[in-house]
């Protein structure tokens, strides 16, 4: 029974990794956010957002593009630089 947890639970922080992942390469290419600077960090379930972006508009932008592929749990701790 461990070892069936245990694989659960890698899979599943292998797949949120792969995640933030894609979110950091589609923020990375996405008009509007050429001059921001944002990490993007994968912790207890989370994607969390940090750095900075250029304007209110941006950070709202990076947030909707992390929740439409991550869905609901995303953090934005992003600040407008």
């Amino acid at each position: 029974m461990f070892s069936i947890l245990t694989s659960t639970t890698r899979s599943v922080a292998s797949k949120l990794a792969e995640t933030a992942e894609t979110i950091a390469t589609t923020l990375a290419y996405s008009d509007g956010l050429e001059n921001s600077s944002i990490r993007v960090r994968e912790m207890a379930g989370m994607v969390f957002l940090e750095g900075t972006a250029s304007s209110p508009r941006a950070i709202d932008r990076a947030t909707e593009i992390a929740v439409s592929i991550a869905g609901p749990c995303v953090c934005n701790r992003i600040e407008p630089a």
